[in-house]
């Protein structure tokens, strides 16, 4: 009887020790398109904020004097935030990596307006005048890329982030991932 007890017991460590790990699907983003923070300190990963933005259309004397276009985020705040100089990155799981990530990836500063955070895209001014400003460049953020394993892209800021509002996205993915720098 005890040696039926003792090779139960030895089946069980076996499955246990021989058991995959699922760490790596636990703290990597585990769908393509989807973006999560990496805190470099601990190497924990972190949800951002995904959120769908609203587009908005503004017009100045019915579209005589001018038209702006924007996308917006719902709060002034993202509920995720780090601390200014907080070492962090983002990782991207992606279905392969022989494409440009730099074609893949958009990152965004937000401006606060009206209790929302706003992503000027564009404005005209007066028909009179066909210049289109093309605002939504002015909130890009520089960034860099590296490849990480085989499904994985991880980028961060070329220069340390202000405090702010900030929006991460996949160029094929309408939601952003959102999150804030405090002081």
């Amino acid at each position: 009887m005890n040696i039926h007890k003792l090779a139960l017991a030895f089946s069980l460590l076996i499955c246990v020790a021989t058991e995959p790990s699922s760490a790596a699907s636990v703290t990597e983003p585990q769908y393509i398109g989807t973006i999560e923070a990496r805190e470099l300190s601990t190497g924990n990963y972190v949800l951002l904020e995904r959120a769908t933005p609203e587009a908005h259309t503004s017009t100045t004397l019915f579209g005589i004097a001018g038209v702006s276009r924007d996308v917006s985020y719902p709060g002034e705040k993202s509920p995720v935030r780090f601390n200014a100089g907080q070492k962090v990155d983002f990782v991207i799981r992606v279905e392969r990596q022989d494409q440009d990530p730099m074609t893949l990836i958009q990152f965004w500063s937000l401006a606060p307006k009206d209790g929302k955070r706003v992503l000027p895209l564009w404005e005209t001014g007066s028909v009179y005048n066909n210049n289109v400003n093309h605002t939504a460049m002015q909130h890009a953020v520089p960034f860099t890329v590296d490849k990480l394993g085989k499904n994985f892209f991880v980028f961060r800021a070329s220069s340390p982030l202000p405090p702010g509002e900030y929006s991460l996205s996949a160029s094929n993915i309408a939601d952003g991932y959102n999150f804030g720098i405090d002081p």
